[in-house]
């Protein structure tokens, strides 16, 4: 079962997206650099990538200092 504590932790490329205003691609390289690394949930070519919200926002917060 899913909660929403659990869902609130990882945000997807996709949601990031809409928030940021610029492209996926983008957002993995800043991400890459920064040392940021995904959660892959599920297995092989079919998992999907999250990312740490934590981990977002101080890179935000850093990046806007």
């Amino acid at each position: 079962m899913r909660t929403p504590q659990a869902a609130a932790r990882f945000v997807s490329l996709a949601e990031l997206e809409v928030d940021l205003q610029c492209s996926r691609k983008t957002l993995r390289r800043a991400f890459q650099k920064a040392g940021i690394r995904p959660v892959i949930i599920g297995q092989g070519r079919n998992g999907t990538l999250r990312f740490s919200r934590e981990e977002v926002e101080v890179y935000l917060k850093r990046s806007r200092e």
